[in-house]
């Protein structure tokens, strides 16, 4: 997102913009639910509340934040019924081979070297996509117009510490790759 930041604000925060404003104009809209990211709360080595203040770090995650600021807005402007969900890392059948889990089962399975950005210290919560869809549906049949809703386990782990698991469940030694 740093080398076409304003792709990123087209997409995420402009159609956003044009979504709301035909949403706002609906009165048979009983709540929308707008799935966001974790990202835009910037990074925290604790577990940050649903409430807190955004704090991006990328154009990408801006760009997310100025499309929820947006709506936060036309909820409190217009009574849009508007509800938000961020959800961790969310893996599963048919993601993109450059995402963290596939692209080390990939690697795992080709038997290539496994390149660790930072050394892969950084740490994520992980949550698969049924379950994520699951958490999503709840939100939007019980969440709160106005609300931010968490979907994310809360535990976490390295990121090295998710390529040695799947190195493991692959049967490759993590120490040769």
């Amino acid at each position: 997102s740093w080398k076409t930041p304003e792709e990123w604000y087209q997409t995420n925060t402009l159609s956003t913009v044009w979504l709301s404003k035909l949403l706002a104009s609906k009165d048979f809209l009983e709540n929308y639910v707008h799935v966001s990211t974790p990202e835009v709360l910037g990074s925290s080595d604790s577990w940050i509340k649903e409430d807190s203040n955004l704090n991006p770090s990328t154009p990408y995650a801006a760009s997310r934040g100025a499309a929820e600021t947006h709506l936060r807005l036309m909820f409190k402007e217009f009574d849009l019924p508007v509800t938000f969900t961020r959800a961790a890392n969310v893996f599963g059948t048919g993601q993109r081979l450059y995402r963290l889990i596939p692209r080390a089962f990939l690697s795992a399975y080709l038997r290539k070297e496994f390149l660790l950005d930072g050394g892969g210290t950084s740490h994520r919560a992980f949550i698969n996509i049924p379950d994520a869809v699951e958490a999503t549906l709840l939100v939007a049949k019980k969440g709160r117009p106005g609300h931010s809703y968490h979907i994310s386990p809360r535990q976490s782990l390295s990121i090295k510490q998710m390529v040695e698991k799947i190195f493991e469940i692959t049967g490759m030694n993590f120490e040769d790759s």
